[in-house]
């Protein structure tokens, strides 16, 4: 499956450019589609982007730190709600660009497309260039990967952190020697600066520490190298669990947020007569009714988070322990979801672009403190700009949509053929997802970064399926 010669180092460039614009271009639509409901009902992760705003609003006008409030309050668990890191690139925005959601929606596409560029790398690393190109590509135009930026939320942006160490750690992969010890040590704590922004990425150094060392020739070597990534993710995350054994006096290793996605999980896969309930705020009003505390009733978090969702992990592992066959079902059916590209949510590109103007900012009610240098028009710009190709955008995303499970098995099929270790190392990633994401609620947002390398097995179905019609053709 590897190129024995690759391209020279201008064309490289040149098609690292036109991955990154192809990426660009189509995330700026769906920024264009999304800017009508922004800071309203219809706003996809409202209530969530707002719980990233209130932490970030907290540093910038109480004075907390990066990690430690101001006025430390065991009883105000809330903090431990999310993960740090997003809301501190939220402050870094406010205070250097303006504080705007269009702001952080334009910083998000450059990241995301950023990611293309990066598995562009990955997949030359592994498969060759053409692999990593078309590769790239389909990131480019993939509907999950295009709007998933336009949330503002983090797991758009911790895909290129997850790119970068599996870059740091593709070289001689495909050969199956184990990567040089400086890479396996900067790859690790990339994944920890990934797990300040996404607390489920705690065990992905782990996981990979097992499977990576297992596609090698030398999986003791590559073991021991391979250390380095759980133990680069402990390093970076401990500063979050000392503050909060600090802070709260118990130990938490980076957030609270498991426990409600578990029992939410539970519901989700139909147990609704346990006590399980669907949304966060359903969730709260129950636990106000049955503790009989309707301070419980305003948020999931706070207060007594700890102990809140200590019981819903315990709720949810006595309803598997008590049906365990029927939770298993319900994980590989969340398993075969992720891999629904068919499915309406996220949206394609809209046909036409909206004919409402830009909605008002969220959170307006402090926008005067730091005013945006760019006005949402602005940020806008691009998208609108490219209102002529929203047709021929809207139709490469079908295609794609319903072409690229059958490309991605074809591919597998390929890679093991050729090379079963490449084949588990590019999988890796996904099953982490498959394996850890199936026992929580899913939302596709969750599992975002996962699909940039199954795209790599689509690229090469696709050029194999490219080549065969070539040869009839000829």
């Amino acid at each position: 499956m590897v190129e024995l010669q690759g391209p020279s180092r201008r064309r490289r460039l040149i098609a690292a450019a036109v991955v990154f614009l192809l990426s660009f271009a189509f995330r700026a639509l769906h920024a264009v589609d999304l800017a009508p409901s922004m800071g309203k009902r219809g706003q996809p992760g409202l209530y969530m982007s707002r719980m990233y705003d209130d932490r970030a609003l907290e540093m910038m006008l109480a004075g907390d730190g990066w990690l430690y409030p101001a006025n430390p309050d065991p009883a105000r668990t809330g903090l431990l709600a999310r993960p740090p890191g997003y809301p501190i690139l939220l402050v870094a925005i406010d205070r250097t660009l303006g504080r705007s959601a269009y702001l952080v929606q334009l910083i998000q596409n450059v990241i995301s497309s950023l990611a293309s560029v990066a598995l562009l790398l990955l997949g030359e690393s592994l498969c060759g260039f053409s692999v990593g190109l078309v590769a790239a590509l389909l990131a480019a135009v993939a509907p999950s990967l295009a709007c998933g930026p336009a949330l503002i939320s983090p797991e758009a942006i911790s895909a290129l952190l997850l790119l970068a160490a599996s870059v740091l750690l593709a070289k001689g992969a495909a050969a199956g020697e184990p990567p040089l010890a400086w890479r396996a040590v900067a790859a690790g704590l990339v994944f920890g600066v990934a797990t300040w922004l996404r607390p489920n990425y705690l065990l992905l150094g782990a996981f990979l520490a097992v499977v990576l060392s297992l596609a090698s020739r030398r999986p003791r070597a590559a073991f021991v190298r391979l250390l380095a990534l759980p133990l680069g993710t402990l390093l970076l995350v401990a500063p979050i669990t000392y503050r909060n054994y600090r802070v709260f006096g118990a130990f938490v290793p980076v957030s609270i947020n498991g426990g409600i996605t578990f029992w939410e999980g539970i519901a989700d896969a139909g147990g609704l007569g346990f006590g399980a309930r669907p949304k966060d705020q359903k969730v709260a009003r129950l636990e106000a009714e049955r503790q009989d505390d309707e301070r419980y009733r305003s948020w999931w978090a706070e207060p007594d988070g700890i102990e809140r969702d200590r019981r819903r992990y315990r709720d949810s592992l006595d309803v598997i322990r008590r049906r365990p066959l029927w939770y298993l079902g319900a994980m590989v059916r969340r398993m075969g979801r992720m891999f629904r590209y068919d499915l309406p949510d996220p949206p394609l590109v809209g046909s036409r672009p909206p004919d409402e103007p830009a909605a008002a900012e969220p959170w307006d009610d402090e926008l005067g403190r730091w005013p945006a240098v760019l006005s949402p028009q602005a940020t806008l710009s691009p998208g609108r700009a490219l209102s002529v190709l929203r047709p021929l955008a809207r139709l490469l995303q079908q295609l794609e949509r319903f072409s690229l499970l059958p490309l991605a098995l074809l591919g597998l099929v390929l890679v093991l053929r050729s090379s079963w270790r490449l084949a588990l190392w590019i999988a890796a990633v996904p099953l982490y997802f498959l394996l850890f994401e199936s026992m929580f609620m899913l939302e596709w947002r969750y599992i975002l970064p996962m699909h940039y390398y199954v795209f790599l097995f689509a690229a090469a179905g696709l050029l194999w399926l490219c080549r065969q019609l070539r040869a009839r053709v000829s």
